[in-house]
């Protein structure tokens, strides 16, 4: 007798948990699905959508990543149609590509608004992403699912983002003799490393903003890695008691990139003084290629008003337009009197030098084009010179 009522209790929770999953498993039929005209079909607009890899990623320039769309209802009808949506926080340029199932498409987008770019039915639920140029900013990444039923949904957003490529490490690397090295990742992005903590003080796309704000705080020496540093805009020297030093001629290279007008890579001296004493002073270029790439009216290095004791030591000049009535010359200047130019080379530039006055000061083993000097007063030494100026002016 007892034993026939621990086997009738078996079988009722045997029947109970029955019940249960079955409830469970309508449950969720009916919150995925439902029965139209007896056909099951799926529950509108609830299709769980989701991108891998999900979060940030981050893209060197080149480098590509492709993101797949998965849809993980059950019983979803496929095929799914797919609309992936780009949206930048700033202007930039992206690659994409993305697969239909019969061709790749591929778009180069200049993004400054959002863009979508959708594929038919039985694609491949992927798209591939790439920056070709240097980014300062990212996009968000979203796709839209939508079955053969009419029923849609959507994903989180992911973002994209280009980082600097850390060429280097700095661990430990404080109290260096230098107050700022500045380097380039050769993809687009620069950055200012602090002599003092080590640590990362700028970093951007612009190296003009860079070495601005390097030469704004520096005390002293800033060190230019090996590299091309491309500059948009002038670098204004308005103090004293600057230098920038390189790894070497073709080494370093600072090239000016679309702008012209009377401008140069790096511009000193932009207000009048009444004294001597008030001039900018004690400003050092060494170990460095500067190149004006052919730019209407530029010079490399231009002093719109008087300066002192600049010394340009080991420097190459590229690609200076020819000299014209507005002046365009490597190395162009009203007053810069006890400077020193020395060992400098002067390339495809048809005027190395015009200065309206150089007193006591030298140039030194250079090879020179042409030379426009209007005023040499006490200026003992112009020698050494690799090849004899075609034009040399002494009012």
């Amino acid at each position: 007798m007892e034993t026939g009522k621990k086997g009738s209790i078996r079988l009722l929770a045997f029947l109970v948990g029955t019940i249960l999953v079955l409830s469970g498993l309508t449950g969720y039929l009916f919150v995925n699905s439902f029965f139209l005209n007896g056909v099951l079909a799926e529950h509108p607009n609830f299709l769980d959508v989701s991108i891998s890899p999900s979060g940030t990623t981050t893209l060197g320039v080149g480098q590509s990543q492709t993101f797949t769309a998965t849809v993980a209802n059950y019983l979803s009808f496929a095929p799914f149609t797919y609309t992936w949506t780009l949206t930048p926080n700033t202007n930039m340029t992206v690659d994409v590509s993305v697969d239909t199932g019969l061709v790749t498409l591929e778009k180069i987008w200049n993004l400054n608004t959002s863009q979508s770019v959708s594929t038919p039915a039985f694609s491949v639920p992927t798209i591939s992403v790439s920056f070709p140029s240097a980014v300062n900013g990212g996009f968000s990444l979203s796709v839209m699912a939508v079955s053969s039923k009419g029923n849609q949904g959507s994903s989180a957003f992911v973002w994209v983002q280009d980082p600097y490529t850390q060429p280097n490490v700095y661990l430990n690397q404080y109290g260096m003799p230098y107050s700022y090295l500045i380097e380039t990742d050769g993809l687009g992005w620069y950055q200012a490393i602090s002599g003092v903590t080590g640590q990362t003080s700028w970093q951007a796309t612009n190296a003009t903003y860079v070495f601005q704000q390097a030469v704004n705080n520096a005390n002293g020496i800033i060190e230019v890695s090996a590299g091309t540093f491309n500059f948009p805009t002038p670098v204004l020297i308005n103090r004293n008691d600057v230098s920038i030093i390189g790894a070497g001629i073709e080494e370093t290279i600072l090239k000016m990139t679309g702008y012209g007008g009377d401008y140069a890579i790096f511009k000193l001296s932009t207000s009048s003084v009444t004294y001597e004493w008030q001039r900018e002073r004690n400003i050092l270029f060494q170990d460095l290629t500067m190149d004006a790439n052919n730019e209407a009216y530029t010079s490399c290095i231009y002093s719109p008003y008087a300066t002192i004791y600049v010394d340009i030591n080991r420097v190459q000049f590229k690609n200076v337009e020819g000299w014209t009535n507005s002046g365009s010359a490597c190395i162009r200047g009203i007053v810069s009197d006890y400077s020193h130019i020395t060992y400098c080379d002067f390339v495809n530039s048809s005027m190395a030098i015009s200065i309206g006055s150089m007193n006591y000061g030298t140039i030194d083993s250079c090879a020179l084009l042409v030379i426009r000097i209007d005023t040499l007063r006490d200026f003992p030494d112009i020698h050494g010179l690799r090849s004899h100026p075609d034009y040399l002016h002494d009012s």
